[in-house]
């Protein structure tokens, strides 16, 4: 561990043994080598739990879009940043949740941002539009893609005109 970590063994064992007196690392003697004992330590904490992790991240992109929604031009900074990730998908599959296209719309099968979408609609459906927009026009189709709404499904519909690069 103290190679890994570029430091001298005795200032890690140091931080070893204060991890074990703070009941955050266990220590167990392991033999069968020649010369002194070695000691094997683990992580005694909680593990860590992945559903929270996802809550915070979904807490994060809630406030983040509450926050686009009440800033003036938000919907369209979102739209924006939406369209250029776009432009790097080059395959609008990559997004996930499917869709389908027609000569005037876009339809989600399934809305990967429903959850956020609820706090801030304009500024969330904005974005994703944006998203589609940008995967268009990676392949050169030219498109101003407008979000109608949720399909009532647990999709999103978007309106598509023909137009210039904007």
């Amino acid at each position: 561990m103290a190679a890994a970590q570029g430091i001298e063994r005795t200032v890690a064992f140091e931080h070893l043994e204060q991890l074990v007196a703070a009941d955050l690392a266990t220590k167990q003697r392991v033999s069968g080598a020649r010369g002194r004992p070695l000691n094997a330590y683990r992580y005694a904490g909680v593990a860590r739990d992945d559903s929270s992790r996802a809550q915070r991240s979904q807490l994060l992109a809630t406030l983040l879009a509450q926050s686009l929604a009440i800033t003036p031009g938000g919907a369209r900074l979102a739209h924006g940043v939406g369209r250029e990730f776009g432009k790097s998908l080059r395959d609008i599959g990559r997004l996930g949740g499917g869709y389908r296209f027609d000569d005037r719309s876009a339809h989600a099968l399934s809305c990967m941002f429903e959850t956020t979408c609820a706090s801030a609609r304009q500024v969330v459906c904005g974005l994703h539009a944006g998203l589609i927009e940008g995967a268009l026009a990676s392949t050169g189709a030219t498109y101003v893609v407008t979000p109608e709404g949720p399909d009532g499904l647990g999709g999103c519909v978007f309106h598509m005109t023909k137009g210039d690069e904007g």
